[in-house]
């Protein structure tokens, strides 16, 4: 079982972009997929290796081991989107940076803590743009 890294994605833009995104992002059964916007390539082999050729592919584009678990749209209106789920170990940074580029009127900010590994930060893309902060051995709040 993974470290669940906890994820806030906020857009804000025009309700014309944002509805474009909207409908780019989501599948029939969920409102936000990371294989939507990066699809898994068909990969051959046995079913050990072919296992390890995903879960490295999907670290490698996606940042994280597994596609969203639990995602909310918890805000939708006229100019911003709020997504809520949790990502194994880690954020999805190149999801979030290939929908800038390809959204680029849209401002997309990451809000996310992983508590295990003990990190958290902000990400926030505009186009090419990109600013971030992170943190590290913030306290338990446990």
């Amino acid at each position: 079982m993974p470290n669940w890294c906890q994820n806030k994605v906020t857009i804000t833009g025009s309700s014309k972009e944002l509805q474009k995104l909207k409908n780019y992002v989501k599948t029939e059964a969920e409102p936000f997929s990371l294989n939507k916007v990066i699809p898994i390539p068909l990969f051959d082999g046995n079913k050990d290796a072919l296992t390890d050729q995903i879960h490295d592919w999907k670290e490698e584009n996606w940042n994280t081991k597994l596609d969203v678990d639990s995602p909310e749209l918890v805000k939708d209106d006229k100019r911003k989107l709020v997504y809520l789920f949790s990502t194994a170990y880690s954020p999805c940074i190149n999801v979030l940076r290939k929908l800038a580029l390809m959204f680029p009127n849209l401002s997309i900010k990451i809000n996310f803590m992983e508590y295990l590994g003990r990190i958290k930060g902000t990400h926030r893309f505009k186009g090419e743009e990109e600013k971030f902060s992170y943190h590290t051995n913030f306290p338990s709040l446990h």
